[in-house]
């Protein structure tokens, strides 16, 4: 009988939260792109929050940054990121500037991966 009270009170409880604004988004990155991204997660707090950072960064700049080939060239790997929507944006307005998003998430790993 307690089962069914704590399991009413739980499903009451999550349906009263608002729907999560994250929105799941898969990119195929190499090998290297995502060790770099892993390793900006301990300065930035997650993964998440350190591909915010390097996209506004270069949404700042005037032109982009050369990527060095070996975050582009290497074996594939697809990996999903919970993103913010404003995180989404600015990561396919970059996509004109870097050509594919490939090149957009490499040059945000050599942001995070250069940063002190």
């Amino acid at each position: 009988m307690a089962k069914r009270t704590t399991d009413k009170v739980r499903r009451a409880f999550y349906q009263s939260l608002p729907p999560s604004s994250h929105i799941a988004k898969r990119f195929k990155l190499t090998d290297a792109s995502i060790i770099a991204i892993r390793s900006g997660t301990g300065v930035y707090g997650s993964q998440a929050q350190a591909l915010l950072v390097a996209a506004e960064v270069l949404s700042r700049l005037r032109e982009p940054i050369a990527v060095p080939e070996s975050l582009v060239a290497g074996n594939l790997a697809g990996m999903t990121y919970k993103l913010d929507p404003r995180t989404v944006r600015l990561l396919h307005a970059l996509k004109k500037q870097y050509g594919t998003a490939r090149r957009v998430m490499a040059a945000c790993a050599y942001i995070i991966s250069t940063a002190p």
